[in-house]
């Protein structure tokens, strides 16, 4: 092990979503808690030399992918030289890429060196699958699927240009919304901003509720998709009422507002506590720059709900509608 001395002044700070994704993983350091890993397989003739170097000059191009996270005395801050990882090209049965992506994913990405992991795996047949885990601090799901658009073409010969993510999230943590007397701005967005600031400054949280699960020693990655069935006659009945009844502005909506009043319901009831809280997963992607940008712009804002007795659930429903409102208007990035 070498040590190198790393000068904080010349680092940056990480941004809201960064903080809370880094905070997770240093309370669980031997866990993989904030591994984003894909394991997808390529039919069909792709070079594998070339598919990593395309890899390559995305990550060259974008300021994000070459993210170093490095604490002192736990005060973290983001240094925008981590190395680009050597190449990996392994020959391996498809049969046991699944088995062995799994293994790989096992061990949490080292934030301190460079935020992901990347492994191209050429089978039997000439096809090959591509292993790539980006840690969670610099993407979110719309951003790992970026990221293999942006490989794609350059793959493909075409020219691509990055946006910037610090600068994003730089320009969201600068407008305060007032001029130095306390007068609002005329700038939306810092108005914006400062009307979030006000509300989530004073807004009074719901009280903890009752512990649902068993406490764990050690995080686990693992995580098991269940599939429900849904009847065609009662999908069709969810979606007639999502249409008329539980109708919100976008179907998108509405299902969010049908799934937490659900939620609501079920928890109060479990664990019988009347004021909950639950998290709402915002995409902040409403724009030209933010839309293809790479990097994590999703956050999670709370959406306080009351249940209160002899409710009926549309009534719930409603009360939940005007929640995720009013957390929406007070959604403000960073």
């Amino acid at each position: 092990m070498s040590t190198v001395g790393v000068s904080l002044s010349s680092g940056r700070p990480l941004a809201p979503m960064q903080r809370a994704l880094w905070t997770s993983q240093r309370l669980h350091p031997d866990a993989p808690v904030q591994n984003m890993a894909l394991l997808t397989h390529l039919d069909g003739p792709v070079d594998p030399e070339r598919l990593a170097a395309s890899f390559e000059l995305v990550i060259a191009a974008s300021d994000v992918l070459r993210t170093r996270i490095v604490a002192d005395d736990g005060s973290p801050r983001v240094h925008l030289d981590a190395e680009a990882q050597p190449r990996t090209i392994l020959e391996l049965p498809r049969a046991e890429a699944e088995t062995w992506a799994r293994a790989r994913a096992s061990t949490p990405i080292d934030v301190g060196v460079r935020p992901y992991d990347s492994a191209i795996l050429v089978h039997e047949d000439a096809t090959v699958s591509w292993y790539l885990a980006l840690h969670h601090t610099i993407t979110d799901a719309t951003s790992s699927s970026l990221v293999f658009d942006a490989t794609a073409a350059v793959y493909h010969g075409e020219r691509i240009e990055i946006g910037s993510y610090y600068r994003w999230a730089r320009l969201q943590a600068e407008p305060d919304g007032t001029d130095a007397g306390g007068a609002a701005t005329a700038e939306p967005a810092a108005r914006w901003a400062a009307q979030a600031i006000r509300h989530w400054r004073d807004r009074r949280p719901a009280g903890a509720i009752d512990r649902l699960y068993r406490p764990v020693r050690r995080a686990r990655p693992e995580a098991t998709r269940l599939d429900v069935s849904l009847d065609e006659s009662l999908a069709a009945l969810a979606g007639e009422r999502l249409q008329s009844d539980y109708r919100l502005l976008s179907p998108d909506l509405g299902w969010s507002a049908l799934l937490m009043t659900a939620t609501a319901a079920y928890l109060s009831a479990l664990s019988g506590s009347a004021e909950l809280t639950i998290g709402l997963p915002v995409h902040n992607r409403s724009d030209e720059e933010t839309r293809d940008l790479i990097g994590p712009v999703m956050e999670v804002f709370p959406v306080d709900i009351s249940v209160e007795a002899g409710m009926t659930f549309r009534e719930l429903h409603t009360h939940v509608g005007k929640a995720i409102m009013a957390t929406l208007a007070n959604a403000a990035p960073g």
